[in-house]
């Protein structure tokens, strides 16, 4: 009896609480994410607009009310991507911090399947980038990068909230259709289910912003 109640107890996961040390980090995580945000926005009027997108996202703005409102949601969505896109990684560190459930257990939850999404996809793409565009660059170009190269760089690796949004999807699917999706009712795991929310509502946003 005694046995069984011990065996019961050392196998449920530990819940994890907010630290002092969580805070810290996310703090540092939250200014790094301005930093990103004000390197690549701070001067966006000054570099032309909408006119010096490395990517396709549309016309420039016209004197039209829908165009207008369309390019300040683009705006606004790709300025809160900046932060996605740290504090995605940020949390999957955090969530390896013990107290932490089994590895099997984690990977069924929802917070840490999109933060996993979307670090892994935005890890991806900054070595892909790496190999077929930096290195090259530096290989021909006297092993200099302008900071106008570099970022547009950072855009096509960064700036992909809709492609997020569909590995996110599939990560979620997949568990679900099998009935081993978890949620957990920790801080931790529901700001990953807030970035994986987001990352998703990109998706239909990104295709209604086209028209």
């Amino acid at each position: 009896m005694t046995g069984s109640r011990l065996s019961s107890a050392t196998s449920k996961p530990t819940r994890r609480r907010f630290r002092l040390l969580d805070a810290m980090v996310l703090t540092a995580a939250v200014a790094a994410a301005m930093a990103l945000q004000h390197w690549t926005w701070g001067d966006f009027e000054e570099r032309g607009g909408w006119k010096s997108m490395p990517f396709s996202i549309g016309p420039a703005p016209e004197p039209h009310v829908w165009i207008r409102v369309k390019d300040s949601l683009v705006l606004v969505t790709l300025v809160a991507w900046a932060y996605v896109a740290v504090l995605a990684p940020t949390l999957l560190i955090l969530r390896l911090i013990p107290p932490k459930p089994s590895r099997s257990r984690m990977m069924r939850q929802s917070g840490t399947l999109a933060c996993v999404s979307i670090a892994v996809l935005i890890g991806y793409q900054f070595l892909d980038l790496i190999a077929r565009n930096i290195l090259p660059a530096l290989l021909l170009d006297g092993g200099r990068l302008d900071s106008e190269t570099c970022r547009n760089f950072v855009f096509e690796v960064v700036y992909n909230p809709w492609l997020s949004g569909l590995v996110v999807a599939v990560a979620w699917a997949a568990p679900a259709l099998s009935g081993r999706l978890r949620t957990e009712p920790t801080w931790i795991d529901r700001a990953g289910r807030l970035l994986g929310f987001y990352a998703l509502a990109c998706v239909p946003l990104s295709w209604l912003l086209r028209w």
